[in-house]
């Protein structure tokens, strides 16, 4: 995705959850939450199932939109971009341990690996 300000950065940090878009090969278009974290060069990740239709429909047309939102302030902040899977397992690692904490940061709660 294009590089975000720092005003659309810190948007995005206070609102989490995004209604994400996209469009199938036959152009059917499909909304779906989904929530986010941004590293430090502003690029936002999340994660999603392989056998979900957002996987699906990225795979066959990785173009996508965002729309972030605050009900109390009444504001949005919408992206357009291109999505594309991390291919890196230590980055894969840390998004999605940072996208499993993001329930817990206000708790300074970490959830526990568990082992059966």
């Amino acid at each position: 995705m294009k590089k975000l300000t720092s005003e659309v950065f810190d948007f995005i940090a206070q609102n989490r959850a995004a209604a994400f878009a996209t469009s199938s090969k036959q152009n059917i278009p499909h909304v779906a939450t989904v929530f986010c974290v941004a590293d430090d060069d502003l690029t936002i990740y999340f994660a999603t199932r392989v056998e979900s239709r957002k996987f699906r429909n990225l795979s066959a047309q990785p173009v996508v939109s965002m729309a972030f939102t605050n009900e109390k302030l009444m504001e949005t902040v919408e992206l357009t971009g291109t999505a594309k899977r991390v291919e890196s397992l230590p980055e894969e690692q840390e998004i999605l341990y940072r996208l499993v904490t993001l329930r817990h940061q206000e708790r300074n709660q970490e959830p526990p690996p568990m082992q059966l």
